[in-house]
């Protein structure tokens, strides 16, 4: 084997660094999207509604801690199963389309932002937008699941 790919101090570790990377995304890529999300979650409702003031701040924080929780508890039916992961295989794959769970969530959250104003926007909007965030990447997930036991299959 090359010192190159081999990570043994004599060359560039390759085979090191992709391994970290491809740790950095399954670990991190549900989180990276939500991320994106809140950030323009939080610029569209300032868009759309303007300034939020600081109470404005404490209900989007409810609003999308709320969400999340909600989502949790019917996935966990009610905090009684353990939530298990995909193997990385399929975390990769389902992360690699998490474009339609952000902009879903978005949609939802610009969506909210136009029926409601005040503090009801800033509580109702990240609520659902992330769960409709969370619901999209649960079927991004099914969706690489069944991508990857086709390929499997091959």
């Amino acid at each position: 084997m090359p010192a190159h790919e081999r990570g043994d101090g004599q060359g560039f570790p390759w085979r090191d660094y992709a391994g970290g990377l491809r740790t950095g995304v399954r670990n991190n890529s549900s989180a990276y999207g939500y991320s994106v999300l809140a950030t323009v979650g939080f610029a569209a409702l300032n868009a759309r509604i303007g300034s939020p003031s600081l109470s404005d701040l404490f209900w989007f924080v409810v609003g999308a801690s709320a969400g999340f929780t909600a989502v949790e508890a019917a996935a966990s039916r009610g905090f009684r199963d353990e939530l298990r992961g995909d193997r990385s295989d399929v975390v990769v794959i389902g992360s690699a389309i998490n474009l339609a769970s952000i902009a879903s969530g978005l949609g939802t959250v610009i969506g909210v932002a136009t029926v409601t104003g005040g503090w009801v926007a800033w509580l109702v909007a990240p609520c659902a937008g992330t769960i409709v965030y969370l619901l999209v990447v649960g079927l991004e997930m099914a969706f690489a699941r069944r991508a990857e036991a086709a390929r499997q299959e091959d």
